[in-house]
């Protein structure tokens, strides 16, 4: 009966240790998943910075763009009116002369 508790013993101390085996393997799986989206949650976070950086410059550029634009429509007209001007001014002189 000793021997067959003594048996039963040491083959339940076998599953504990095998489970605790088990159990301390899945703790470090775990724990170096964790490590993981860690460093992925941090990469995500420095790319989601950079891509708004990336978008606020990109608007400011686009403005300044807009800006250029609308200063050379202004200048183009200026100039188009100043030709007219000066067309019709040297007609009326070569019509005098």
């Amino acid at each position: 009966m000793d021997s067959k508790k003594k048996k039963d013993s040491e083959e339940l101390q076998r599953l504990r240790d095998e489970e605790v085996e088990k159990l301390k393997k899945e703790r470090k799986a775990l724990e170096q998943r964790q490590k993981n989206l860690q460093l992925v949650n941090t990469s995500n976070k420095k790319e989601r910075e950079e891509i708004e950086y990336l978008k606020k410059e990109l608007t400011r550029v686009n403005e300044e763009s807009k800006a250029k634009d609308k200063k050379q429509k202004s200048t183009i007209e200026r100039l188009k009116k100043q030709v007219e001007e000066l067309s019709a001014n040297n007609k009326e002189l070569t019509d005098e002369l």
